[in-house]
C-alpha cells in the first residue's frame, strides 16, 4: 500500500489496498498479501484455531495443565500455559475482576460511571447507586422518588421531603416521626420538636414557631394575663352581664353571685336550706330552724334554741324563742310542751292542766281507751286493770268465785257446813234444811207454836247461836223474865212450845231491855270468831223459814225485830 506501494497492510489487514481483514486467531498472523495465517507455535488451522494440545493440557508433549480460572478464561497457551482472560477478569490466572474504573478485554478500557456507580467489568455498564439515575447515573432522583434506579416512592407527609438515597424523611417544623405524621408532642415545638414552649395557664403552642394559641379569659404573649373585670371568654372579648354578683368567672362569664343571691344573672334570693355566695353552701339548722342566706346563722323553729337549733327549750317554758312560761301542768310527764306548750298528761289524767281524772269507763293515754270491767269492777284510770267487786275474779272481773270461796279477789275459804251453800259476796252461810247457826252446825228444833209470837230479840238469839244455851244464860237474855223454877231453855223464849202461859205474860218493854242486855253478853262470847254482827231487821216469815223453828204447814211465826245496830257499830251480819 501506500503511494509507491512500498508499504505492508497494517496488523490484521490484508489483500488489495489492505480492505480485508485477517481472520487469524490466538496470535497467528496473516499473509498481508493472501491472508492466509501463518499460526503461532502450539496452534494449528487455516485460521489457527485449533490447539495442537487438547483444551486444559500444554507444554512439552501436552503433559502440563492449564494453571487458568476455567470459568473466566478463554484459553490456555498449548505451548507456554499463558492465559487469555475473558472480558473482565485480569490476573495471570484469570481469576481477578477489573480494579474499580476499568472493564472489557484485560480490563483496559476506563468506566465513566459517576456517583459512585458500579461499573460492569465486562460491558462497562453502569449499576448507578441509590439516588441516582441515567446511563452513567449522573441525574439525581426526582423529588418524592428514591433508591435504587430511583423506583421507590417516597412517604413522608406533613411537607417533610425525603432522602434520596434511602428514602429517610426530613420532617418540617412541628411534625416527627419516621413519615412526619406525628405532631410535637404538648409544651414542645420547632424542627425535630426540640423548642419548649412558655406559654402558660394551659394555651397550646404552635409546634412550628412555638406562639401561643390563649385560652378563654387570658390574655399576652404567653397568656399570662387574666382577662379584665367585667369581661371573659376567648381574647377577653365578652362582657359580663351580672346583678348580685362580684364579677364573673373569665373564661365562662359565670356570674359570681355575693352571699345569698343566686341564678344566672344573680337576680335570684338563695332557697330555703341555703345560703352563701351562690347559694352554695347547706344550712345546718336542725330541727326546722331557717339559715340566714347571707351568714348561714339560725333562726330557730318555736320550741328550740341554740346555735344550730339542736336543743328544745328548758323546761318550763315554750315557744319562739322559748319565751314564753309553761302553765302549772299537775299530772304530766313534764312542765309542758316545748313547741305548743299544751300539758302531756300522764296516762289516766286529761284536762289543760292534767289535773282531772280519766272519767269513770275511760283510761289511759288522753283517757282514750274503754274500760271492759264487768259485775260492778271499777276500772284503774291509768292503765285500765280491774278492781274486782267482793265475789268476782279475772282480768274483767267476769268469772264468779269459785264454789268454796268469797271475798275480794276469792281470798277467803268458805267456813259452811252441813251442805251449806256460802255467799261469794260477804261469805254468810245459806244453810240447807234443817240446819241453822252461823255456819250451818245446828240442828233446828221442831216448833210447836199455834198462834203468833212477836219477841223482839228472836233474831238476835238466834243469830249470835244461843238456842242452846241454859236456863242461867235465859235469864242473862232476858233478866227478871225467867223464873228460877222453870225448867227452859233460851230457845223456848223464841219457839213458846212448851209453856205458852208464860209466854204470854212476857212483857215486851222488859223483853226489849233484855235483848240489849243480851246483844252485850254474847258479843263478847262469838267476837274472836266473827268480824261483826249487826241486828237483823223486822221481819215477817212464815214457819217454814223461821229462824229457830222446824214448822209444820200452816204454822206461821211472827218476828218483830227493831232494826237497831249492836253497841260496837258491827257492819257484817247474818240474816236469821
Amino acid at each position: 500500500m501506500g503511494d509507491r506501494c512500498q508499504e505492508e497492510c497494517p496488523f490484521g489487514t490484508f489483500g488489495f489496498q489492505c480492505s480485508q481483514r485477517c481472520d487469524c486467531h490466538n496470535g497467528g498472523q496473516c499473509s498481508p498479501t493472501t491472508g492466509a495465517c501463518e499460526c503461532e507455535p502450539g496452534y494449528k488451522g487455516p485460521r489457527c484455531q485449533e490447539r495442537l494440545c487438547p483444551e486444559g493440557l500444554h507444554g512439552p508433549g501436552c503433559t502440563l495443565p492449564c494453571p487458568c480460572d476455567a470459568d473466566n478464561t478463554i484459553s490456555c497457551h498449548p505451548v507456554t500455559g499463558a492465559c487469555t482472560c475473558q472480558p473482565g477478569w485480569s490476573g495471570r490466572h484469570c481469576n481477578e475482576s477489573c480494579p474499580a474504573g476499568y472493564y472489557g478485554d484485560g480490563c483496559q478500557l476506563p468506566c465513566t460511571c459517576q456517583n459512585g456507580a458500579d461499573c460492569h467489568s465486562i460491558t462497562g455498564g453502569c449499576t448507578c447507586a441509590p439516588g441516582f439515575m441515567g446511563e452513567v447515573c449522573a441525574i439525581s432522583c426526582a423529588a418524592g422518588t428514591y433508591g435504587p434506579n430511583c423506583s421507590s416512592i417516597c412517604s413522608c407527609n406533613n411537607g417533610g421531603t425525603c432522602s434520596p438515597v434511602d428514602g429517610s424523611c426530613i420532617c418540617k417544623e412541628g411534625w416527627q416521626g419516621l413519615d412526619c405524621t406525628l405532631p410535637c408532642p404538648s409544651g414542645t415545638w420547632g424542627l425535630n420538636c426540640n423548642e419548649s414552649c412558655t406559654c402558660a395557664n394551659g394555651a397550646a403552642c404552635s409546634p412550628i414557631d412555638g406562639s401561643c394559641s390563649c385560652t378563654p379569659g387570658w390574655l399576652g404573649d404567653t397568656c399570662e394575663l387574666p382577662c379584665p373585670d367585667g369581661t371573659f371568654g376567648l381574647n377577653c372579648s365578652e362582657h359580663c352581664d351580672c346583678s348580685h354578683a362580684d364579677g364573673c368567672d373569665p373564661v365562662t362569664g359565670h356570674c359570681c353571685c355575693l352571699a345569698g343571691w343566686t341564678g344566672i344573672r344573680c337576680d335570684s334570693t338563695c332557697p330555703p336550706g341555703r345560703w352563701g355566695p351562690n347559694c352554695s353552701v347547706s344550712c345546718s339548722c336542725e330541727n326546722g330552724g331557717s339559715c340566714s342566706p347571707e351568714d348561714g346563722s339560725c333562726e330557730c323553729a318555736p320550741g328550740f334554741r341554740g346555735p344550730l337549733c339542736q336543743r328544745i327549750c328548758p323546761p318550763g317554758f315554750y315557744g319562739h324563742g322559748c319565751a314564753q312560761p309553761c302553765p302549772l301542768c299537775v299530772h304530766s310527764s313534764g312542765p309542758c310542751h316545748h313547741i305548743s306548750g299544751i300539758c302531756e298528761c300522764l296516762p289516766g289524767f286529761s284536762g289543760a292542766l292534767c289535773n282531772q281524772v280519766c272519767p269513770g269507763g275511760y283510761f289511759g293515754q288522753d283517757c282514750a281507751q274503754l274500760c271492759s270491767c264487768a259485775n260492778n269492777g271499777t276500772c284503774s284510770p291509768i292503765d285500765g286493770s280491774c278492781q274486782c267487786f267482793p265475789g268476782w275474779i279475772g282480768k274483767d272481773c267476769s268469772q264468779a268465785c269459785p264454789p268454796e270461796f268469797w271475798g275480794p279477789a276469792c281470798f277467803h275459804a268458805c267456813s259452811c257446813h252441813n251442805g251449806a251453800s256460802c255467799s261469794a259476796e260477804d261469805g254468810a252461810c245459806h244453810c240447807t234444811p234443817g240446819w241453822t247457826g252461823l255456819f250451818c252446825t245446828q240442828r233446828k228444833p221442831h216448833l210447836l207454836a199455834s198462834q203468833p209470837l212477836r219477841i223482839p230479840c228472836c233474831g238476835l238469839l238466834a243469830t249470835v247461836g244461843i238456842v242452846q244455851t241454859s236456863r242461867e244464860g235465859a235469864r242473862q237474855a232476858a233478866p227478871g223474865l225467867v223464873p228460877d223454877s222453870y225448867p227452859m231453855r233460851t230457845e223456848e223464849l223464841c219457839r213458846g212450845s212448851s209453856r205458852p202461859d208464860w209466854i204470854q205474860g212476857i212483857d215486851k218493854p222488859k223483853v226489849l231491855e233484855g235483848c240489849k242486855a243480851a246483844q252485850q253478853h254474847f258479843l263478847g262470847r262469838t267476837v274472836g270468831a266473827y268480824a261483826s254482827v249487826r241486828m237483823a231487821p223486822a221481819v215477817t216469815t212464815s214457819v217454814a223459814s223461821a229462824p229457830a223453828a222446824q214448822a209444820s204447814p200452816g204454822n206461821t211465826v211472827s218476828r218483830d225485830v227493831p232494826q237497831e245496830p249492836l253497841a260496837m257499830g258491827v257492819s257484817s251480819y247474818v240474816s236469821a
